[in-house]
């Protein structure tokens, strides 16, 4: 830079700091809109046990994506740690991938009912931005 005129370097400076701008900016809004979906309209838990509320009605949630909740259970934990009911709750979409499901809108659950224990099946049930805001603003 010796022997540069002071304009070449002021510009230099500007594209510099314009591009870390940008590029924070990018970071930023990298989140994808599927990560604010749920099936779920609430999510609570039973000590191990998540219970989810699915077209109006509680049940234990025996898997999600194919995924047993036991497994999703341990690997909340080990991506969030503490906050692992939190990001279940509020962000399954993130959980279900960080168990190794693909990124998805739908997906296939399996849920207890708690009353008579009968297991039910749904295929391709829709996570929607306004099921998880529900979860959110409940929280």
């Amino acid at each position: 830079m010796i022997g540069m005129s002071p304009y070449v370097k002021i510009i230099i400076l500007c594209v510099l700091v314009a591009a870390f701008f940008v590029t924070g900016y990018f970071q930023g809004s990298s989140r994808p809109d599927w990560k604010k979906i749920s099936p779920f309209t609430a999510v609570q838990f039973e000590g191990e046990k998540i219970l989810a509320e699915y077209e109006g009605t509680t049940y234990e949630l025996s898997s999600i994506g194919g995924i047993a909740s036991a497994e999703l259970i341990k690997a909340a934990k080990k991506q969030f740690g503490s906050l692992w009911q939190m990001r279940i709750r509020e962000d399954i979409a993130e959980v279900i991938t960080a168990a190794g499901a693909p990124e998805s809108t739908e997906v296939d659950l399996e849920l207890i009912d708690l009353e008579t224990g009968a297991v039910k099946t749904v295929s391709d049930a829709e996570m929607t931005e306004e099921n998880r805001s529900i979860i959110y603003n409940a929280s």
